[in-house]
């Protein structure tokens, strides 16, 4: 996993390079410069003709700034550079920059309020957006915002360096006007505000580039967040051996269903299949369980004595007995919200001492309650949405959007559970503290039933591998790409939950081939 940093981190980073082993700072600024300079001609070569427009600001960023139109110069490129501040007030590297820039006959113009922002001319094919980079914690006001606007309004492409003016780098939130950029070229490593939206989404397309920061100083370093890739999963999809069997891959069942949601328990069925387990059950209501024997062929339904349609205290005996047969528990898909349907979840939970998946309404059970999971005699996957995840913690649903890197941890904690918070940017988070984010899939897959099916998904991978916490990973991964390939199907407005069991053998096909070193999107 590539680490993702807060800014503090990347201080720190920045500071080991340059004083323990003896990188010049001036050396990093130019290596980031000159990688803004390469993106722009592979990204941006039609818009280099219609000029460039570098805005610098005080600090480091607009050292690369500086750095970037030294370049362009030398290429003949046409191009005016704009300094929020005053040239006498540079200092350190930035400095060295500026004036290389000077005496190269680069004019700089000052820009330090909203009069002499009027001078500022972004009628050009690139702007490049070198004002503020990761330390920025307050929004922008004055004539940064104004600043700010004038360049979302112009129409031009825009590269941001390092970080896009207005982006908080550790929490990914714009407290006010940010620069929504085209391309972002990072230094280093990613920022954690870069992977969590809405700056994902502001970053436009995200270029972390080498500016010869050594390996083992990233080592040194805490932390403890990072940016899942598909090479950390490939382990998992090494070709199965010749004498196994069904049984070798996993005994898995789902609880759950009631009247009105015998979908989501038989997708997320479906999906166990699909992901490779060996041998799937759907227990559900005794009321139901014809539907999923005409519903279902390849997974086995085992009725439960049930309540009114739903699954309540008389079903437990049955429920745990079966529950020791399995490797793996679902608890949830179509549970239902009735209060005895509550009580099963809570008590199936506690009682049942098999690694457990837990979502949708086994996850409701426990609003108020949470703390209590922590006391299971098995792992715990938590799988909750937004709105799941603020009643587990007791608060509000805005607030864990806000914080879902930090709300993903409190809850992992509290419970001493994996938890995979879902939504835009997947945040998978361990007791410990570390956490991994997701950047595969899209929009289209705001729709009911995706979470079923990622809850199977969890419920079939763990079952052919122990590590719950890589588990969780690769069925994010694998669940945001079919989703993904869907998309490309479909169109995000027509795109189902049943069109990601569909493109599941697909991905993993291709998850096998990359573990074998051959090329994906090819049958053997």
């Amino acid at each position: 996993m590539i680490p993702a940093v807060t800014a503090a981190q990347m201080r720190e980073v920045d500071r080991a390079t340059i004083q323990d082993v003896g990188v010049p700072g001036v050396v990093l600024m130019e290596n980031a410069g000159r990688s803004c300079v390469e993106t722009i001609f592979e990204r941006f070569p039609e818009r280099l003709r219609q000029g460039v427009a570098v805005l610098c600001g005080k600090g480091n960023n607009g050292g690369d700034g500086f750095v970037i139109a030294r370049h362009l110069t030398n290429y003949g490129v046409d191009l005016r550079v704009y300094l929020f501040g005053k040239v006498k007030d540079i200092k350190g590297d930035a400095r060295i920059n500026l004036d290389a820039a000077r005496a190269m006959g680069i004019k700089i113009t000052e820009v330090l309020d909203a009069r002499s922002l009027r001078t500022v001319n972004v009628n050009a094919g690139l702007i490049v957006d070198a004002i503020f980079g990761t330390g920025l914690e307050r929004p922008l006001g004055g004539h940064f915002s104004k600043a700010v606007d004038k360049v979302n309004r112009s129409g031009a492409a825009v590269l941001a360096v390092d970080m896009p003016s207005g982006l908080q780098s550790d929490s990914g939130r714009a407290g006010g006007t940010c620069v929504d950029a085209d391309v972002t070229v990072t230094f280093g490593l990613p920022k954690i505000g870069q992977l969590i939206e809405p700056g994902r989404s502001l970053c436009g397309s995200l270029i972390v580039a080498d500016i010869s920061i050594p390996n083992d100083v990233v080592e040194r370093t805490k932390i403890d967040t990072a940016l899942l890739e598909q090479d950390d999963l490939l382990h998992m999809f090494q070709p199965r051996r010749a004498d196994t069997h069904k049984g070798t891959y996993g005994r898995v069942a789902v609880f759950g269903s009631s009247p009105g949601l015998t979908g989501a328990a038989a997708m997320a069925g479906m999906a166990a299949v699909r992901t490779g387990a060996g041998l799937v059950r759907c227990a559900v209501p005794d009321e139901l369980n014809t539907i999923f024997e005409i519903k279902m062929t390849e997974v086995m339904s085992e009725p439960l004595p049930g309540t009114d349609g739903a699954l309540g205290q008389s079903a437990l005996d049955r429920a745990l007995s079966l529950a020791d047969e399995q490797d793996v528990l679902l608890l949830g898909p179509g549970l239902g919200s009735s209060k005895q349907a509550g009580e099963f979840a809570r008590i199936f939970s506690l009682e049942a001492d098999k690694p457990l998946v837990i979502d949708a309404d086994g996850l409701n059970a426990w609003a108020g309650k949470a703390e209590a999971l922590a006391g299971r005699r098995a792992q715990t996957i938590l799988l909750p949405h937004p709105g799941e995840a603020a009643r587990l913690l007791g608060v509000d649903i805005k607030r864990v959007q806000s914080e879902r890197l930090a709300s993903a941890r409190t809850l992992a904690e509290l419970t001493e559970s994996i938890v995979v918070l879902k939504g835009a940017a997947t945040v998978i988070a361990a007791p410990d503290g570390f956490a991994a984010i997701n950047q595969t899939g899209n929009p289209g897959m705001a729709s009911g039933g995706t979470g079923d099916v990622l809850a199977g998904m969890v419920l079939g991978m763990w079952a052919q591998h122990p590590d719950a916490f890589e588990t969780a990973c690769a069925a994010a991964y694998l669940h945001g790409m079919a989703g993904d390939r869907a998309l490309a199907r479909t169109g995000e407005r027509g795109l189902a939950a049943s069109d990601l069991l569909e493109e599941l053998p697909g991905c993993l096909r291709d998850m096998e081939a990359a573990a074998r070193g051959e090329p994906q999107g090819e049958a053997d």
